[in-house]
């Protein structure tokens, strides 16, 4: 079963950019599992990743927008 994205802003962008979330942690250098689990909120999402998926999707959104939780109970 697929986890549920924590991050729909985020989600949508690596959707537009044609890259799948495996893509996006080859190009940053973290195993897919990783991204996966803090996509979904399993661990928690670090500046440091954050920071590198909005280089690599040359995104203008500020971090808080682009990682903006879908869960208004967080």
């Amino acid at each position: 079963m697929r986890k549920k994205i924590k991050y729909p802003v985020v989600e949508a962008k690596i959707r537009a950019s044609g890259m799948s979330m495996t893509d996006v942690a080859k190009a940053i250098g973290v195993p897919a599992t990783t991204l996966y689990d803090r996509m979904s909120g399993v661990t928690y999402m670090t500046l440091d990743v954050a920071l590198a998926i909005k280089e690599l999707l040359g995104a203008e959104e500020s971090i808080d927008e682009l990682f903006a939780d879908n869960d208004p109970a967080a």
